[in-house]
């Protein structure tokens, strides 16, 4: 994982590189820009989820925390550390929100629930089916009781187990996958691994979101290879996230936009 320094420095080079509204000539991504990515609005949906995260981040319970994408690594840690380091931003999750919003998918699969703050905001979506998955069952129980006191439970399934297990078994049990968050195992080949299995599930409408693809040497190697894939038409580099389309009505595009 990059140091502070190092991160801001790449931020720089990619800020420097990035297309605004201005300079992007593919109408699906004009529209997506201006629609989507830049009309960052806080809206009253979002308090009680941000009231939970401050909640979260003022509890000190001790609970054991399994890192399964970094070696099995297990600790104590506190609740509130792990809302401080582990919860996407508002900013990000609000992205989400409008994703899902926009695109309407029926089926979602986020990989990697955390304390639950980020499957709030796609639930907020009104989707249909939201299927969480995380292998720390602590943490994903308090995502669950997180989200059922503020009553956004009701169209998310939460799932515990290992990605390598329970996302093939998750794929399973569906005919398409409309949306897939990616939050979860920040290496290379497990995250190419998942983006694979979830590529037998997906269709031309389907959207597909990396989270940190500049986390590490790793990340921008996999974020690399997926945007190159031949089944990805569309891509998105927003620094901190990545989003791929695969709508063969597109022209085939990798685009950098400055979020």
């Amino acid at each position: 994982m990059p140091g502070a320094l190092s991160l801001a420095l790449q931020y720089i080079s990619y800020y420097v590189r990035a297309w605004n509204k201005h300079n992007v000539h593919s109408p699906f991504v004009f529209k997506l820009t201006t629609e989507v990515i830049h009309p960052d609005k806080k809206l009253a949906a979002f308090i009680p989820i941000e009231q939970q995260r401050k909640l979260l981040k003022q509890n000190a319970d001790k609970i054991l925390f399994t890192e399964l994408g970094a070696g099995n690594k297990s600790n104590q840690r506190s609740v509130s550390n792990i809302a401080a380091k582990s919860l996407k931003s508002p900013r990000y999750a609000r992205l989400l929100y409008r994703l899902t919003n926009h695109f309407q998918p029926e089926n979602i699969i986020e990989l990697g629930t955390s304390l639950g703050i980020t499957t709030g905001y796609l639930a907020l979506s009104g989707c249909k089916n939201i299927y969480t998955i995380d292998g720390n069952k602590t943490v994903s129980d308090i995502a669950k009781a997180t989200l059922t006191s503020i009553k956004l439970n009701s169209n998310v399934k939460f799932i515990n187990g290992n990605f390598d297990e329970s996302l093939p078994a998750t794929l399973n049990t569906l005919n398409k996958v409309d949306f897939v968050f990616f939050d979860g195992n920040h290496r290379y080949q497990p995250t190419l691994n998942y983006f694979q299995q979830c590529l037998t599930k997906a269709h031309d409408k389907s959207v597909f979101v990396f989270d940190d693809i500049n986390y590490s040497h790793e990340m921008k190697k996999a974020w690399k290879e997926i945007k190159q894939h031949p089944s990805v038409v569309v891509s998105i580099d927003l620094f901190m996230m990545g989003i791929v389309f695969f709508d063969t009505d597109l022209l085939r595009q990798h685009f950098v936009i400055r979020y």
